[in-house]
């Protein structure tokens, strides 16, 4: 059983091959809302945190490249 995910920003000869065990999101510092300060009545306040994209050992994963047909 295959997931298929298309990505407009990957190439168009490419075919990525990723195992959804051994890749995924890792949080280096939460959500926090943090003040900016207040203009008048009104107050500022934005939103900051941190996340990576982790990437599991080389051999669970594969890249087609080359495929293009013309």
């Amino acid at each position: 059983m295959l997931d298929l995910m298309l990505n407009r920003r990957c190439p168009a000869d490419q075919v990525v091959i990723a195992q959804r065990d051994d890749v995924g999101w890792v949080t280096l510092d939460n959500w926090q809302v943090e003040r900016l300060g207040k203009t008048g009545d009104a107050t500022t306040d934005q939103i900051v945190g941190e996340f990576s994209f982790y990437v599991g050992s080389e051999k669970a994963h594969a890249r087609i490249y080359d495929t293009a047909t013309s």
